[in-house]
């Protein structure tokens, strides 16, 4: 019980559970997990190696309040706020979260024909000429 419960075996008890078909994949990184498991499903979407994909992460630790040291010039912030693009950032805090997203295929037919449409109505309205 205790080895099925691993992070390892997150997505493969989330696809049997849901009775998914198609392979599924776990990974991890250092900061990018979820980054990267969305990339790898767009990925496979444009291969034509899946139809549909569930793409995501989480990260939950315990004790969920806890404290931690800051060192000048380490990765944590200082005052314990996240100010994420700011010229005051400090650093980060870390947290517990999950997010999950489903992705499609876009089929081709479907895909050139919003292209066309959207070309079509932008170049309407920089030109004089007429439309077909």
């Amino acid at each position: 019980m205790l080895l099925g419960a691993g992070a390892d075996f997150l997505s493969t008890r989330v696809s049997y559970k849901l009775d998914l078909k198609g392979p599924s994949i776990s990974m991890e990184t250092a900061c990018s997990t979820s980054l990267l498991a969305v990339a790898q499903a767009c990925q496979s979407l444009i291969l034509g190696q899946a139809d549909m994909a569930l793409a995501g992460g989480v990260s939950i630790t315990f004790p969920q309040k806890r404290g931690y040291l800051h060192l000048e010039g380490g990765m944590v912030s200082a005052d314990g706020t996240c100010r994420t693009f700011d010229a005051n950032a400090t650093g980060t805090i870390f947290g517990s979260g999950a997010g999950v997203v489903a992705l499609k295929r876009l089929q081709m037919r479907s895909a050139t024909a919003t292209i066309f449409s959207r070309l079509s109505a932008d170049s309407a309205s920089t030109t004089t000429a007429p439309r077909r």
